[in-house]
């Protein structure tokens, strides 16, 4: 269940498309099953979370300007823990997350496929092959890919 709290924007889809906005975050779902919340702590400003398919999950927000976008079939996208932090999934059960840093971004497209940045700066991960798994943890312009 989707509460809106003072700083935090979020939206459930069911079939439908929903926006909420909220001190300058916001979040769109569409989708059945579809879930978006944005700005998770009082301060969180510019966060941008997008769930748009069935069963998709975004989540950004502990900082500012991070944006997370989930557009697959069961995907999950988050972009926390840090500023300017970016999370693409667009593949079927996949999933990116970008935290624990800043200026990060993962882009996952593959099947069954996943990503993840925990910790660092100005990481950069892009997977488009399905079945893949790439992390990289406390970690500083780093270049991967699968």
């Amino acid at each position: 269940m989707c509460v809106v709290r003072r700083h935090r924007a979020c939206a459930e889809g069911n079939g439908i498309l929903f926006l909420r906005r909220r001190a300058g975050n916001v979040s769109i779902a569409h989708g059945s099953g579809a879930s978006a919340v944005a700005g998770l702590t009082d301060g969180d400003e510019r966060n941008r979370a997008k769930a748009l398919s069935d069963d998709a999950i975004a989540v950004a927000g502990e900082g500012n300007g991070n944006a997370a976008t989930a557009s697959g079939g069961a995907v999950g996208a988050v972009a926390t823990n840090g500023d300017n932090n970016s999370a693409t999934a667009s593949g079927t059960n996949g999933a990116a997350v970008a935290n624990f840093g800043s200026d990060n971004r993962v882009r996952v497209s593959g099947d069954d496929s996943a990503a993840v940045v925990a910790g660092g700066n100005r990481n950069t991960i892009t997977v488009s092959s399905d079945n893949c798994a790439v992390a990289v943890t406390f970690g500083d312009d780093i270049r991967d890919t699968c």
